[in-house]
């Protein structure tokens, strides 16, 4: 061989490391994005699209919560707080016991969802939560808790943050934005 040929294999050797330390890198990239947690305001009859982008492309610790600033009183400003999340394998609604107001409301949501006949199970993964595993009546279950037992009506507004599924789905809006009123 003479010092052209080393010379090219050499060039295409490097080529082909700068080529794979890129492509690693992109890969990353869109890994860390897809982790990133997303945050908007959604109408309340939006939340059967969040579900299905959730069913159709989250995995195991995806999840929505969906906060109804609607749901405070004058004296307490944490609002209502319901989840979407895969746990098990299966996608349903959580009742998160972090908020006062939602362990507050503990009994009238199991209450609530017993009464539609699903079944209401206590867990604790590092953090306390009701679980129903509604199937595809979970977003009906969350959108009507929120109607029956706060007042909301379809067109209100709630706060998304969402991590682990591809939101918005195709074709949606990130944000409804609040209601002229």
């Amino acid at each position: 061989m003479d010092q052209s040929d080393l010379s090219f294999f050499g060039l295409l050797a490097l080529t082909a490391i700068v080529y794979y330390l890129w492509d690693r890198s992109r890969k990353a990239d869109a890994e860390a994005a897809s982790a990133e947690t997303i945050r908007a305001t959604i109408e309340l009859a939006r939340i059967r699209d969040v579900y299905r982008a959730l069913e159709k492309t989250g995995e195991e610790g995806s999840f929505a919560i969906l906060a109804a600033p609607q749901t405070t009183t004058p004296e307490e400003d944490d609002p209502i707080h319901l989840q979407l999340a895969i746990h098990g394998g299966k996608a349903g609604v959580d009742w998160v016991l972090l908020s006062d107001q939602n362990i507050a409301e503990q009994e009238r949501f199991i209450q609530f969802a017993t009464a539609r006949g699903f079944a209401v199970t206590e867990l604790d993964d590092d953090v306390p939560y009701l679980r129903v595993e509604a199937g595809v009546r979970s977003p009906e279950l969350c959108i009507d808790a929120l109607r029956e037992l706060y007042g909301l009506q379809s067109d209100d507004v709630v706060d998304l943050e969402a991590n682990g599924f591809d939101w918005p789905a195709s074709g949606t809006q990130v944000a409804a934005g609040p209601r002229d009123g």
